[in-house]
């Protein structure tokens, strides 16, 4: 079964922003300034931030 040329480039593109969205996703912890040290006993969120999309 052959795929149309517009299906095909379709597929591409996604493939192309997921994977690109998951190169920023990895990159982007370390672009971030250094969190601000603590003296609390807690827990830090800000330790390890999460992108939701």
């Amino acid at each position: 079964m052959r795929r149309s040329g517009i299906a095909r480039l379709l597929g591409a593109s996604l493939l192309l922003a997921i994977c690109a969205l998951g190169l920023v996703a990895f990159i982007y912890p370390f672009l971030l300034a250094a969190p601000a040290l603590a003296h609390s006993g807690s827990a830090h969120a800000a330790d390890a931030p999460l992108i939701f999309v």
